[in-house]
């Protein structure tokens, strides 16, 4: 009975925890305002932070997730589908951020480009 229940825990995937540093989680919330809160995919964001040894699209895509979630919390909506693009979560707040939500603040703006993005994050 041991040596089963020790095979299974064996079995089971290992969950590894990424770390993410005050910087990197503020380029992250900066990439992800950027492209849109709303539609941003965690392989649009990965371009960003292809440098940093160990993150990958589901580490991406986990803390898109979670900062979603900050986002309604902070804003106190009912679900991530309210969501607009330009709420911001408040635990990132410099210069950067506030253009961006500015930005997404005026009726006719798509969006930014890539190029603009990486402007912003070099900016950090």
């Amino acid at each position: 009975m041991q040596e089963e229940i020790q095979s299974v825990i064996d079995s089971t995937p290992k969950i590894h925890m990424y770390i993410w540093s005050k910087e990197m989680h503020g380029k992250f919330v900066v990439v992800c305002m950027a492209l849109g809160i709303t539609t941003c995919r965690p392989k649009q964001i990965l371009k960003f932070f292809e440098h940093y040894e160990g993150i990958n699209k589901e580490i991406i895509g986990s803390h898109l997730q979670k900062e979603r979630k900050t986002i309604v919390n902070d804003h106190k909506l009912r679900q991530s589908g309210e969501i607009e693009n330009w709420m911001a979560p408040n635990d990132v707040q410099n210069e950067t951020l506030t253009a961006i939500v500015q930005k997404w603040k005026e009726p006719d703006f798509k969006g930014f480009n890539d190029e603009e993005i990486m402007d912003f994050v070099k900016t950090l």
